[in-house]
């Protein structure tokens, strides 16, 4: 199950959802206020949004799930996982959005009044610009310009404040890793584009079949920059887990 992250929709793993069927049925969801999803009058919670999820792999009868998240979409695969885990078998995540040091809270608030106060839209994509690697390709760079915000201003504007700190929030550290340690029960895979951002990763591979990969160099979609390897890792990740 392919869950985007902030503030993107399902779009975001148009190209992939191909090669991954070769592991199996591949789902991919637009999360409340995102793509082609309505508005939510319950909030954006995390709870709420992963919620959702849980609803959609019991309205499909899915009993063994691998879920894959990307950004912020990975706290709602993990918490998804958390909520309902009879029913996921493990999951990947891309640059995560969480393990942030809790010094990073009042930049985190800063970007939240940001959002705010402004244009969302504008708030997002700036955001997002300053996340690009020194490998990252200039044609994903233009593509997510394009695209990158397909979601209502309320939207974007809730997710990043409530998954920051909101019920049910493992955004900031050490919640990151009581988290990991208490509430995460399945194998993890993660994908970090630099050494910084991976450190916390390390620490958070507390269980058996973890692994953490790193792409130095890339930028936040390390899954766009370098499709072929990442699908490789995935891959090699999969088989060594054996039946999930």
């Amino acid at each position: 199950m392919l869950i985007h992250g902030w503030p993107c929709d399902s779009r975001d793993w148009a190209d992939l959802v191909g090669p991954l069927q070769d592991h199996g049925r591949v789902v991919s969801v637009d999360l409340r206020g995102h793509g082609g999803s309505d508005a939510s009058s319950q909030g954006y919670a995390l709870t709420t949004l992963s919620g959702d999820v849980v609803q959609l792999l019991r309205h499909l009868h899915v009993n063994h799930a691998v879920m894959v998240g990307h950004s912020a979409g990975s706290e709602v695969a993990l918490m998804a996982a958390a909520l309902e885990p009879q029913r996921v078998s493990a999951a990947i995540v891309v640059d995560p959005a969480y393990g942030f040091a809790s010094e990073d809270r009042v930049r985190i608030a800063q970007v939240s009044h940001e959002l705010a106060a402004g244009d969302p839209s504008a708030v997002a994509l700036g955001y997002f610009r300053a996340l690009d690697g020194e490998r990252t390709p200039a044609a994903v760079t233009q593509a997510h310009a394009g695209r990158v915000v397909n979601s209502l201003p309320e939207a974007i504007t809730a997710v990043f404040h409530d998954f920051a700190f909101g019920p049910g929030s493992f955004h900031f550290r050490p919640e990151t890793d009581r988290f990991h340690e208490d509430s995460r029960r399945i194998p993890l895979l993660a994908f970090y584009r630099n050494e910084a951002r991976a450190a916390g990763g390390h620490a958070f591979a507390v269980k058996p079949g973890d692994r953490v990969i790193i792409y130095p160099g890339s930028g936040h979609w390390l899954h766009h920059e370098d499709s072929a390897r990442f699908l490789s890792d995935v891959s090699s990740w999969l088989c060594d887990l054996g039946p999930v």
